[in-house]
């Protein structure tokens, strides 16, 4: 079982240049040379950030990168693969899309994980954005993990449509960085023969904290993974706009939300396989239990969602009674589960807990 740190936390750890535009990075990965250099610092990529691109042939030693000014960026990067390979000649326009895209670093077949660690890296919350995209090949796939976001993994894979797209030219992760260090992995799906590729990366500085921040993780579930829960909407309280989304469920399983003011850990609670992230009063949404769909999500929202699975801010449930989010408070926010065990027998299992202060 993996724990995470919250963002917010690293907010208040981080020193003040944690936010600063000099910890953004931007790294084209392969062999950049004549046919597929590094891309101009005026393209910002998906992302949008500008900046200066670190050309980098895939090292196994840690190499120092630049900033987004082309300073010194007290960073370095290495990874446990040291092989790349450059389109020639091109499937693509000549541009700054094809200078990014057309050389790439090669995860070997066979379902071979490759990492890439960087070090030196103010602490605080980070978004990645992972291209992982073979434009000669539009049906190789390629499975990205950002361990420490405790997001399930992204498989992204398509060729090159033509525009950047999420899924099908890169993943975002959003991060917290602890201790200055940061890990994310690649390797092809499934058992292809061919090569997945990685073309490169941004690490983009969150000035604005996010909605909210995972901020513990439970056990695997019957299908392999994670359970995972994530938020999305609006944080005031007045604008009573909020989802709540699991993924990574076993199809069809039912589930329902818990609620509570309160963080916690407790490991196999009432038999479970999974790992209980909340304490003391802890709330259901019981009026809206029901299946995940065939591709494991189950939601819930104020605004949007069917009745059956709809919601007010202005009643959380609570053992006692429903209460009112207030601006200020905290809350947290767990998916529980049906599951099976290894050997088939019935169980339950959470997902991973996340935390919201409303405004």
């Amino acid at each position: 079982m993996r724990t995470f740190t919250p963002v917010t936390a690293l907010l208040a750890l981080a020193p003040a240049a944690a936010a600063a535009p000099i910890q953004g990075l931007n790294v084209d990965l392969g062999a950049n040379i004549l046919f597929a250099p590094a891309p101009s610092a005026s393209y910002g990529a998906a992302s949008g950030q500008q900046g200066v691109w670190n050309p980098f042939p895939p090292a196994l030693v840690p190499t120092p990168l630049l900033d987004l000014s082309g300073g010194s960026a007290g960073v370095t990067l290495f990874s446990d693969s040291s092989s790349s390979f450059t389109v020639f000649p091109s499937a693509m326009a000549p541009g700054e899309d094809q200078r990014l895209m057309e050389d790439f670093q090669i995860t070997p077949n066979l379902n071979t994980l490759v990492t890439w660690t960087l070090e030196g890296l103010y602490d605080g919350p980070y978004t990645l954005f992972v291209y992982a995209s073979d434009p000669t090949n539009a049906a190789l796939q390629v499975e990205v993990g950002v361990p420490a976001s405790g997001a399930p993994n992204q498989v992204v894979g398509g060729g090159w449509p033509g525009m950047h797209v999420p899924g099908v030219t890169f993943a975002t992760f959003t991060v917290g960085v602890l201790g200055g260090t940061l890990e994310f992995t690649a390797e092809v799906v499934g058992g292809q023969l061919d090569s997945g590729v990685v073309n490169g990366f941004q690490l983009v500085p969150i000035t604005v904290p996010p909605l909210g921040f995972t901020y513990c993780s439970s056990n695997p579930n019957s299908t392999g993974n994670v359970g995972f829960l994530g938020v999305s909407g609006s944080a005031s309280v007045q604008d009573d706009l909020l989802r709540i989304e699991a993924s990574e469920l076993p199809p069809n399983a039912f589930a329902f939300v818990l609620a509570s003011l309160t963080q916690g850990q407790v490991l196999n609670p009432g038999g479970s396989q999974g790992v209980l992230c909340l304490g003391g009063a802890i709330g259901r949404f019981n009026s809206l239990v029901g299946a995940a769909d065939g591709a494991g999500f189950y939601s819930i929202c104020t605004q949007g969602c069917p009745a059956n699975r709809t919601f007010s801010l202005a009643a959380i449930p609570q053992p006692n009674g429903a209460i009112a989010a207030q601006p200020g408070d905290t809350w947290s926010f767990q998916a529980w589960y049906r599951d099976t065990s290894p050997g088939g027998a019935a169980t339950s299992n959470f997902t991973s807990g996340f935390q919201l202060t409303f405004q």
